[in-house]
């Protein structure tokens, strides 16, 4: 009861009809080589520490499993977010969300 009134206060302020994107960010890369697709965090690649270099091309393996598109090599037609998760047990969803639909994908 005591966290009803600070959920309802953070749901009424998220609720808002337009998304306001933080200044800068990163920008697509120009010019994308066949070794990059592979890379779905593109605009840090370079950013990564040596030894964890390995976690971010195995990925690339687990979103080609799913079938889902490099977000950070192009922009897609639609605005889309996606949100992953993943249980101990094995367990792994992928929801894609665009203005148009809402896409649960689930490991089998």
């Amino acid at each position: 009861m005591k966290l009803l009134l600070p959920l309802l206060v953070i749901l009424l302020y998220s609720c808002t009809g337009e998304i306001k994107y933080p200044d800068g960010g990163c920008d697509y890369p120009k010019n994308v080589s066949g070794s990059d697709t592979n890379i779905y965090h593109h605009p840090l690649k370079d950013s990564f520490p040596r030894g964890k270099k390995f976690l971010v091309y195995a990925e690339s393996f687990f979103f080609s499993v799913f079938d889902e598109p490099n977000l950070s090599i192009k922009p897609l037609d639609k605005e889309t977010f996606r949100l992953s998760w993943s249980s101990v047990f094995g367990h792994t969803v992928i929801i894609n969300i665009n203005e148009d639909a809402v896409t649960i994908k689930k490991q089998t």
